[in-house]
């Protein structure tokens, strides 16, 4: 299949050869991840493409870009067109996914919305134990995303640069990240570190003095997608429903507990205030040292975690 993919969509029209080959790609890409096996023509089985299809789906809605029903339909058919035509060249007797339909989807309200629990944490971290290049990288994004809960998209803009010791008046605060592009038209913004997430970002970032923060093996950017593919990924190995707006909603749900008052939770999460809280005079929003005060003593999740349980694996 991999390397008579070319020869199999001879014949075909050019918007047809390039929609299978895309299909035959991403069911090749998916194959190897799954087994480590290169695909043949027997892999395009009913139960492997419901699987592929089922994996796509849940990564698509772990990274926040969606996935529509249509999207399915189209899938779908190109792989059932894609089997039919291979199976005709192979000289098969029947095309292999003729009965295919697809995988059912799960319904929205179905699916985990509350935040992480502290044996998911460390049942996460316990799986990013290693020092491989990936295992540093999704350390720090799934650090990063817990401590503080930046949204899928303000992670793959963000530099080395972004990583720094915070001072004032010459005196260092603390360690911090900035938001410098942040979602939804929002203002830029920094997040508070704790000592935990600080030395797993210093693990990611070790001598590089430039560069993207969450860097792919080639040394360009991750991109948003790609981050939540990655996260959905180590949630997967973990045995723990895991995507960026999950890690925001425990990041904001742990700092609520533990005090954070409503101006440090919008300052940190970038949420617009309460009107209420604004016109009832009571409202404020912590300076940069108030916040990582706040942050450093009381509100780090990760801290306050390693607090309760003893020491985290985190390397």
């Amino acid at each position: 299949m991999p390397g008579s993919s070319c020869l199999i969509v001879a014949g075909r029209r050019r918007r047809t050869r390039a929609e299978y080959l895309e299909e035959s790609r991403l069911f090749r890409a998916w194959r190897a991840e799954r087994s480590g096996c290169v695909a043949t023509l027997g892999d395009l089985t009913v139960e492997h493409a419901d699987s592929y299809l089922a994996d796509s789906i849940r990564r698509a809605e772990g990274s926040g870009s969606g996935w529509a029903t249509d999207t399915t339909g189209h899938h779908v058919a190109q792989l059932r067109a894609f089997a039919g035509h291979a199976a005709a060249i192979a000289g098969l007797p029947a095309n292999p996914l003729a009965g295919f339909k697809g995988p059912k989807r799960t319904r929205r309200e179905d699916r985990t919305v509350d935040g992480l629990e502290d044996d998911e944490v460390i049942a996460v971290l316990d799986s990013l134990g290693g020092s491989t290049f990936r295992d540093v990288v999704d350390r720090g994004l799934f650090v990063l995303g817990f401590e503080d809960g930046p949204r899928r998209s303000e992670f793959a803009p963000m530099d080395v640069a972004d990583f720094r010791l915070a001072e004032r008046a010459g005196q260092p605060l603390g360690w911090v990240v900035d938001v410098r592009y942040p979602a939804k038209g929002g203002k830029p913004r920094t997040l508070p570190l704790g000592v935990r997430a600080e030395g797993a970002l210093r693990d990611l970032v070790g001598r590089r003095a430039s560069g993207p923060l969450f860097p792919s093996r080639d040394g360009t950017a991750l991109s948003g997608e790609r981050i939540g593919e990655r996260l959905a990924a180590l949630g997967d190995r973990a045995g723990v429903d895991l995507s960026p707006q999950r890690l925001r909603r425990s990041a904001s749900s742990w700092q609520d507990a533990y005090g954070a008052s409503s101006g440090h939770l919008d300052t940190v999460f970038g949420w617009q205030p309460n009107p209420i809280d604004v016109k009832s005079g009571h409202y404020i929003k912590p300076t940069l040292t108030q916040l990582l005060i706040a942050h450093q003593t009381q509100l780090s999740p990760l801290d306050r975690l390693e607090h309760r349980v003893g020491r985290l694996p985190l390397g």
